[in-house]
C-alpha cells in the first residue's frame, strides 16, 4: 500500500525571513564570485591562451586548455516558422515550479 500522507513542516515566520535573508546574501556572494571568476578567466585567455591552447605545470601536468569546439545546434525558431504544424505536434506544455526571492 502506498503512503500518500504529506509531510508538512511548520517554520516560524522569523525563521523563514532569516532563511530568505541568508539566501539573498548567498545569491549576492555567488554573483560577486562569478564576476571575479569571469574576469580572471578573461585575463588568462588574453595573457596566455591567446597564443597557446594548453598549459602544463613544471611537472608536466596539464592544468588548463583553451580550444575551439564545433557543435551542431538546432534552430528551433526557424524550424517553428517553417514547420509550425510539425513543431506543434512535438511540443507540449510542461508545468515547472520557480522559486523567486523578491529584492
Amino acid at each position: 500500500m502506498k503512503n500518500t500522507a504529506k509531510l508538512v513542516i511548520v517554520i516560524k515566520t522569523n525563521e523563514i525571513e532569516d532563511a530568505i535573508s541568508r539566501y539573498k546574501d548567498l545569491e549576492s556572494e555567488i554573483k560577486t564570485l562569478e564576476s571575479r571568476k569571469s574576469l580572471l578567466k578573461e585575463s588568462l585567455i588574453k595573457s596566455y591562451f591567446a597564443k597557446n591552447d594548453s598549459y602544463y605545470n613544471e611537472d608536466g601536468l596539464l592544468l588548463a586548455t583553451y580550444k575551439a569546439q564545433i557543435r551542431q545546434v538546432f534552430n528551433t525558431t526557424a524550424f517553428k516558422q517553417d514547420n509550425l504544424d510539425v513543431y506543434n505536434t512535438y511540443t507540449k506544455p510542461q508545468e515547472i515550479h520557480v522559486f523567486l526571492v523578491k529584492k
